[in-house]
């Protein structure tokens, strides 16, 4: 859609497409029964590489699936791209793919955690358990040590609380 916009509509949009940013990955929806959509896929990551927002995972979300008369359009397709789910969303065909990917890519972004954190830590113990995955943690007299996986921002806050 933004290649037929007119210019002056494109930067009104600039502030809010500035929101794809600060994403962990982006989820790009492409209606797989258009035949213009390459180059819509094309127009679309120039704006966000104009942006500076091309840095992130992408997960190309082909739609309309049951549109598609080509079958080894599919094959091509997952070998073109990463990260790639096919959908229908009127059928509700591809939705458990679609978050099975998000878990993987986001899973995939996850940085190492050894940390050794005081016992007066217990919420961002709890949030290591909720948001990552802890492979060991054992109590201390004052400490709890820790060894898992978890986001970049859980991690961080970990590794700040270290001993």
């Amino acid at each position: 859609f933004i290649s037929e916009l007119p210019t002056e509509l494109v930067a009104a949009f600039r502030a809010t497409l500035e929101e794809v940013r600060s994403a962990e990955l982006r989820i790009h929806v492409i209606d797989a029964g258009n035949p213009g959509w390459v180059e819509q896929v094309e127009t679309v990551e120039k704006v966000l590489h104009d942006l500076g927002a091309s840095d992130k995972p992408v997960i190309m979300a082909f739609n309309k699936m049951d549109q598609v008369e080509e079958p080894q359009l599919l094959a091509q397709l997952a070998e073109r791209y990463p990260y790639t789910v096919f959908l229908s969303a009127r059928q509700g065909e591809g939705l458990e793919g679609l978050e099975a990917e998000i878990v993987t890519v986001l899973r995939s972004r996850w940085q190492d955690i050894d940390a050794v954190l005081p016992l007066s830590a217990s919420a961002l113990v709890a949030e290591m358990h909720g948001r990552g995955e802890v492979l060991s943690e054992e109590y201390g007299d004052n400490a709890v040590h820790l060894i898992g996986r978890a986001p970049a921002d859980v991690a961080a806050r970990m590794r700040a609380r270290s001993n």
